[in-house]
């Protein structure tokens, strides 16, 4: 579909650009071939379906090596991968062969190819670039369209057309965003910068010089078969650098060791893109943003990759950073200035949650948006967070209804995710996980006291994930909650094990080793968490979900766990949960649920006399919706119409029978 590809395309472009290369690089370790049997050898141990080496495996592995290098099909020809692509029945075999002997040699032509296809396109972009110059100073952006096709080139020309694009649509860019007319010097740095770019990520794969080139070599090597080779278990399985692992602990816990500044970089250099409420640089009250950072503990970061940058920021509690920035007064003069600043924990507070309410009735309709679930060192969490966020709803007032929305809420920490659960419900189980040994655990929220108890609606997307579905799903099968939203959600119903919070590691890296269920017995991997009412969201059309992915597990059911049998506890734990514990255990609640098909006919008669929402539907179908332009969340507000649907229904004398409203 042309409205998802182009959306991918300009995604991509960004990506392998700016945003993969502090992912990728930031390899401070050293690799060798052998370590990629020793560290397969873990995955078998600990994964819940796979156990050995297969050929399946190694064709998975050399499609994903050669598609997490080559991203934008900007490097190779259909020809170059097709024995890859389409590996004969003893290739394979050969190649499993070979895995349990150590032997890499797949993967050492497969590395061959991509350094071949580095130096190439090194080569013609010397080549091109004068002609693409021309090109954007003389406006004649014509071959700077993309047909949309993210297939390899047919061929040489094809392939070199492409580059061309590329770099072409890169120095536009630039040229764009510059809020004065381009020089012929501006447009040397253009150049340079989009060269310094494509180097760094090509850093990746390629020895940055002759030095160390033999390790750097066996490093890439190990690497990348390792990345490739574990994601085809299952595509939640991976292997991580110790840069890939910062960036993740930082998005767990929602916080790092920093000075709160985040940086942006285009050809005029390094400037301060935003400040961090609360960090040290705002508290200094000496930086602001659009100055240019100039250096860092005196070390000058015009030629540094990015990655260096960043870890100059970050490092330990309390150490002294000097920051070098250029900055203009009041009468638009530059003056440089030196400030000192001391890193803290710095907690990634933007859009963590947001609350918002109404007035409906004598009272407020409330509404929740959680966009992870988090926990750090400094004492933040989703749940404490959204303890905090429903007392201060009741603060303004009665809180007749609550809106729920995790529509961008891709998961976290799934322990979070069953104690934001329980803010809904009495003492029950949550959720379930099997092993690949079979045996149940199951997970329980043993709070015995309800955050909130009224009229409950969720509001889901099909990028709502993992430990979001837990939380949608487990309450909806309690009959808490009604669900809206798109027709399912993502469909990550698996568990994985990782090194990513263990202290020095060996190695980094999740590993699947189970399923999760939640109280229903139901697996929530493939098929997620079905609507009640649909109301479709900006991604009701995208192909996003397990479904789409590679490899995705298969799923399975287990018994309902609603009465709680308290079968993985041992004798003296049992008689204590069948004390203080089963006496409030959790009911299943039909009040809501028996609404749902009343609920679905007041919301479609409403929806097509809604203009608004039916200009909505349109512009999805026919990709041209724009969420970060759109005055209004017209899903957000129908959403809000059923909640209060559900208010007046249960107060009238035709719900009375079912009432168990309470707050």
């Amino acid at each position: 579909m042309k409205r998802a590809t182009t959306k991918v395309i300009s995604f991509l472009l960004l990506w392998m650009i700016g945003i993969a290369t502090p992912l990728l690089a930031q390899q401070q370790f050293n690799l060798k071939p052998s370590h990629v049997k020793e560290v397969m050898d873990d995955m078998f141990v600990y994964h819940v379906e796979q156990k050995e080496m297969k050929p399946e495996i190694v064709k998975r592995s050399f499609r994903l090596y050669l598609d997490r290098f080559d991203v934008l099909k900007y490097y190779l020809t259909e020809s170059e991968i097709s024995t890859f692509y389409n590996p004969s029945d003893s290739m394979l075999s050969d190649a499993v062969n070979r895995y349990y002997k150590g032997d890499l040699y797949y993967y050492e032509q497969l590395q061959a190819l991509v350094e071949t296809a580095i130096v190439r396109a090194r080569t013609n972009r010397e080549l091109m670039r004068h002609e693409v110059e021309r090109n954007v100073m003389s406006k004649n952006n014509s071959r700077a369209s993309n047909d949309g096709s993210i297939s390899f080139a047919r061929g040489q020309p094809d392939l070199v057309n492409r580059q061309k694009q590329h770099m072409q649509r890169f120095i536009t860019m630039q040229d764009r965003s510059t809020p004065f007319v381009a020089t012929s010097q501006d447009y040397q740095k253009m150049f340079e910068y989009y060269e310094s770019r494509m180097r760094e990520y090509e850093s990746n794969y390629y020895p940055d010089s002759n030095q160390n080139a033999k390790q750097q070599s066996d490093h890439n090597l190990a690497f990348h078969t390792l990345k490739s080779l574990t994601r085809s278990l299952d595509t939640h399985t991976e292997y991580f650098s110790p840069g890939e692992t910062r960036m993740m602990q930082s998005s767990l816990s929602k916080g790092f060791y920093g000075v709160g500044l985040v940086l942006q970089r285009d050809y005029r250099g390094i400037t301060v893109y935003e400040i961090t409420k609360n960090g040290p640089a705002e508290k200094s009250g000496d930086i602001a943003v659009g100055d240019e950072v100039i250096s860092i503990n005196n070390k000058e970061i015009k030629d540094l990759k990015y990655k260096e940058i960043i870890e100059l920021l970050h490092g330990g509690e309390n150490e002294k950073l000097q920051i070098s920035v250029r900055t203009a007064d009041s009468q638009g003069n530059l003056k440089e200035k030196s400030v000192v600043v001391f890193r803290e924990k710095v907690g990634l507070t933007t859009r963590l949650i947001e609350v918002d309410y109404e007035p409906f009735q004598d009272g407020i309709i409330g509404r929740i948006t959680l966009n992870s679930f988090y926990d750090n060192q400094a004492g933040v969490s989703s749940s404490k967070d959204m303890k905090k966020a429903i007392e201060s709803l009741k603060a303004q007032g009665d809180l007749k209804g609550l809106i729920f929305d995790i529509r961008q809420n891709t998961g976290g920490y799934f322990l979070q995710a069953i104690e934001v659960a329980g803010l809904f419900m009495s003492n029950g189980v949550v959720a379930a996980a099997k092993f690949s040994d079979g045996k149940l655990h199951y997970l329980r929220d043993l709070e015995g006291k309800k955050a909130y108890g009224g009229p409950l609606v969720i509001l889901t997307s099909r990028l709502s994930a993992s430990s979001s579905e837990i939380v949608a799903g487990t309450l909806s099968d309690y009959g808490i909650a009604v669900i809206v939203g798109d027709p399912q959600t993502f469909g990550k119903g698996s568990v994985q094990y990782q090194t990513l919070t263990l202290p020095n590691p060996k190695h980094y890296f999740k590993v699947t080793i189970g399923r999760y269920y939640t109280v229903s017995g139901k697996c929530t991997q493939l098929d997620g968490v079905k609507a009640d009412i649909v109301l479709p969201s900006e991604y009701y059309y995208e192909k996003i979900g397990e479904q789409f992915v590679t490899a995705p597990l298969s799923r399975d059911s287990i018994e309902p766990a609603y009465e709680d049998k308290l079968a993985d506890l041992d004798a003296r734990a049992k008689d204590i949960f069948t004390r203080f514990y089963l006496p409030t255990l959790q009911k299943r609640v039909d009040t809501w649920k028996a609404m749902v098909p009343d609920l679905k006919k007041n919301s479609a008669k409403r929806l097509a006399k809604n203009k608004e929402f039916q200009a909505y539907l349109k512009n999805l179908e026919n990709g041209q919706h724009d969420s970060r332009s759109s005055q209004k969340d017209v899903q957000l507000e129908e959403a809000t119409n059923i909640l209060k649907d559900m208010v007046e229904m249960n107060q009238s004398k035709s719900h009375s029978k079912l009432n168990v409203f309470s707050r």
